[in-house]
């Protein structure tokens, strides 16, 4: 009898340790508002240089759009490129990185909407709509990191002359569908088909999961206050987070 106590308690001491540990990952993500956009299938997110701003591109019309921290436009720069999946703000150069999905092509877009860069990525993709689906720059090391959304699901480290320097595999989600790097060069990509964002570290191991419920949640942007942006193609929403410590 007292083995079975003994045994019984251990399990519940397991139990409760295990819950703990699950609901510090759920509660590390605190939803603070979600936000209506005028923009039609939101597909990638990132932030001036002040923080003040948001920059959105739109996979349904081809176009830039800065906007408040709460997502409403401010000012809207056309583009004639088709399928934008992914955009990042390079504050060195003072221009963004956009990338287009089927075509495989990486985009330098000045602040006035003239491109004044572009080139191929190579690799593969077994379907037209699993390819390059997220971008982010890294001004520690000059890179662009760019995600291969599935088949093969990669990231792709990116010289701003559009040549591939390495590749990760990242086998810890169904699809990958945003991506940021912080200060630490660790990166923070979110999965729509997982339902999870997964902060792993500068050589891709993984640190921790965080759930989400977003539907088809497409680009991710922190603040350096701790504010997690991150925007839905399907709902045509921002989700605004406080990411505790």
């Amino acid at each position: 009898m007292k083995r079975f106590y003994t045994f019984f308690i251990s399990i519940l001491f397991l139990s409760f340790i295990s819950i703990s540990c699950n609901s510090t990952a759920q509660n590390k993500l605190k939803l603070i508002e979600v936000h209506d956009l005028e923009i039609k299938e939101p597909s990638g997110i990132s932030i001036s240089e002040s923080e003040n701003t948001l920059f959105i591109v739109s996979d349904n019309d081809g176009a830039i759009y800065e906007t408040t921290l709460a997502g409403d436009v401010l000012s809207t720069i056309e583009l004639d490129i088709i399928d934008l999946e992914g955009i990042t703000y390079d504050s060195k150069e003072n221009l963004f990185w956009i990338i287009s999905e089927n075509k495989r092509k990486l985009y330098a877009v000045n602040m006035e909407g003239k491109i004044v860069e572009k080139h191929k990525i190579s690799g593969k993709q077994k379907h037209k709509n699993s390819g390059l689906e997220g971008i982010c720059f890294n001004p520690n090391d000059n890179f662009l990191y760019i995600l291969n959304e599935k088949s093969p699901k990669q990231l792709l480290q990116v010289s701003t002359k559009g040549n591939v320097e390495n590749t990760m595999k990242l086998p810890f989600t169904k699809d990958v569908s945003g991506i940021f790097c912080d200060k630490d060069n660790s990166f923070w990509i979110v999965s729509d088909e997982s339902n999870v964002v997964i902060h792993l570290s500068k050589e891709g191991e993984l640190i921790e999961e965080l759930p989400i419920e977003i539907h088809q949640a497409e680009g991710i942007v922190i603040s350096k206050k701790g504010t997690v942006y991150i925007v839905s193609d399907a709902e045509n929403r921002l989700y605004e987070y406080q990411l505790m410590k």
